[in-house]
C-alpha cells in the first residue's frame, strides 16, 4: 500500500512538470508567433507606404 502512494506521488509530480513544461512552451510559441506576425505586418506597411 504504501509502495502505491509513493508510486502515485512521484507520478503527480512528473505530470505537474511536465504540465509547466508545456505552459512555457506554448507561452514561447505565443511569443514567437507575435514577433513574426508583427514583423510581417511592419514589412508589409512599409512596403505599402513606399508606393
Amino acid at each position: 500500500m504504501r509502495d502505491i502512494k509513493v508510486s502515485e506521488e512521484t507520478h503527480h509530480t512528473i505530470n505537474k512538470r511536465r504540465y509547466i513544461m508545456l505552459g512555457n512552451m506554448n507561452i514561447f510559441m505565443a511569443v514567437l508567433g507575435i514577433i513574426l506576425f508583427s514583423g510581417f505586418l511592419a514589412a508589409y506597411f512599409s512596403h505599402k507606404w513606399d508606393n
